[in-house]
């Protein structure tokens, strides 16, 4: 392309007219925009966080999801941005440890617990980010499309809870049968010959959660799902790739339509205001929590660095290994950003690397538009108030879909692994999976270790990640394929 002079212009770097970059950037927002607000809910329920609580993390993130790709599109300094069309997000591939950790220290502990995790490790992936470019080996497509299915079939979980609730939890009520607690009154009363109660003693809650399964919720969660197939099915280009977005936006007139849904919230919320750092208090460092957060910021750059070769070959633009450092250390300082801000950590968002190659536009000032768009939407608590308002069956119906796409998106990189003449390759998916699912069908498995190694092991998408690498390396030994790993990264188009 040429500009007006005899200078040429790479396709990369070509300045759209604002019109136009404004449209294509908002599509780019909103392909990824029900994936970039999942998260959030996920852990900030997690945590037990109150509504405007999670709101407000569902603003800073998408707050920071703005910074990180203005980072990683424009640049900054020498060291920081790879300059190509890239959109940035929370990664999926977090989920399970930090629930984990939430799981375990709820509340406005678990969340400096959580966030000073997450600044260790943004900070360590900085420091790291050029020797990660290089263990590319390491991380074949047998391994990435292992570790991808395994994070899709854990996050199931989430989805199927949205849908039916939990038997047992947040959402269920912690009820004494009135029977029992009638009975210790009568025996322990003034003048008993029971003896006093032990001190610690209490009957547990034994009624069960009386909405779980309900039917107008499961109605309404299939409603979504059908809506969604219905989309993809008959509708095309654009439309169809927003289909889970649709499907949320039909899911939350209908369960307004039928008083599930509710907008007290976002008539409370202001119209503007700013995400400020540390929202809940200063962060707390844990040496095993920081290290646990940092070997899934590993993983998570190792397929960022697949991505940046698929895109690099998808807009003619050459990434030497100087390049893909850069492109790491940004989704490292993305993470740093996002945590001092009260969120998560960032990775480029596949799908929008999928959006690229449809849409056939290569120009990065797209995705910087898309930067500037979520920004804005991050100092509006409206939205993310609207979002947290949704009942947690219209993102079950959605949940299955994206979620399950994270785990087809495995399947699909592994359907190119070569399975008739290795016949290491199952062994080590074989393996692997099964060492992912520990912790998803045996939480307790760990009950005997040592306190201080659960949160390094009960994260199922950690112990496969660590089983595929090993086991590779073991089995085949680290060959380097970098065509075999852009492969990959292109069939990674929903993760």
């Amino acid at each position: 392309m040429r500009t007006s002079g005899s200078s040429s212009v790479h396709p990369v770097d070509e300045k759209l007219p604002l019109g136009k970059v404004t449209a294509l950037g908002l599509q780019h927002v909103l392909v990824m925009y029900a994936g970039a607000v999942a998260v959030p809910l996920i852990v900030g329920r997690a945590l037990k966080l109150s509504p405007s609580e999670v709101a407000l993390l569902i603003s800073a993130d998408l707050f920071c999801c703005g910074i990180a790709t203005l980072i990683q599109s424009l640049g900054a300094t020498q060291w920081f941005g790879i300059r190509l069309p890239v959109m940035m997000g929370v990664t999926f591939a977090s989920v399970a440890p930090m629930v984990a950790i939430a799981n375990a220290n709820p509340g406005v502990n678990g969340a400096q617990l959580l966030f000073g995790s997450i600044i260790g490790a943004g900070f360590i992936s900085i420091l790291i980010a050029p020797m990660v470019s290089r263990m590319l080996r390491f991380f074949p497509p047998v391994v990435t499309g292992t570790i991808i299915a395994v994070i899709g079939i854990s996050l199931m979980r989430v989805g199927i809870n949205w849908i039916f609730g939990n038997p047992f939890g947040p959402t269920a009520p912690a009820i004494v049968d009135p029977a029992y607690a009638k009975w210790l009154a009568d025996v322990t009363s003034p003048g008993s010959a029971i003896p006093p109660v032990p001190k610690g003693f209490a009957i547990l809650p034994t009624v069960p959660n009386p909405k779980y399964a309900d039917l107008t919720g499961f109605g309404v969660a299939a409603l979504v799902l059908v809506s969604i197939l219905l989309i993809v099915k008959y509708a095309k280009g654009f439309v169809a790739n927003i289909s889970v977005l649709l499907g949320i936006v039909i899911g939350g007139v209908v369960a307004t339509a039928m008083g599930i849904m509710t907008y007290e919230k976002v008539g409370k919320a202001p119209w503007f205001d700013v995400v400020l750092p540390f929202h809940f208090g200063m962060p707390q460092f844990d040496p095993i929590l920081i290290l646990t957060m940092t070997l899934i910021m590993i993983v998570v750059m190792i397929e960022s660095t697949g991505m940046f070769l698929a895109l690099g070959e998808m807009t003619e633009r050459k990434i030497d290994q100087k390049e893909l450092a850069k492109g790491l250390r940004t989704d490292g300082l993305g993470t740093l950003i996002g945590a001092i801000f009260n969120t998560f950590p960032y990775t480029s968002f596949s799908q929008n690397v999928g959006l690229v190659a449809v849409t056939g536009i290569k120009s990065r000032y797209v995705c910087v538009a898309g930067g500037v768009i979520l920004v804005v939407l991050g100092l509006l608590p409206k939205m993310a108030a609207l979002i947290e308002s949704l009942p947690t069956v219209v993102l079950g119906g959605a949940g299955l879909v994206m979620f399950g796409m994270v785990a087809a998106t495995g399947i699909r990189i592994l359907s190119g692994v070569d399975f008739k003449t290795n016949r290491h390759n199952p062994m080590i998916v074989a393996v692997s999976i099964g060492v992912g699912m520990i912790p998803l069908i045996a939480p307790n498995f760990k009950q005997w270790m040592p306190h201080g190694l659960h949160s390094l092991i009960e994260s199922g998408i950690l112990l496969a990640s660590i089983t595929a690498v090993l086991l590779n390396l073991f089995l085949n030994g680290a060959k380097h394929d970098e065509a075999a790993i852009i492969a990959a990264a292109r069939q990674a188009e929903a993760h």
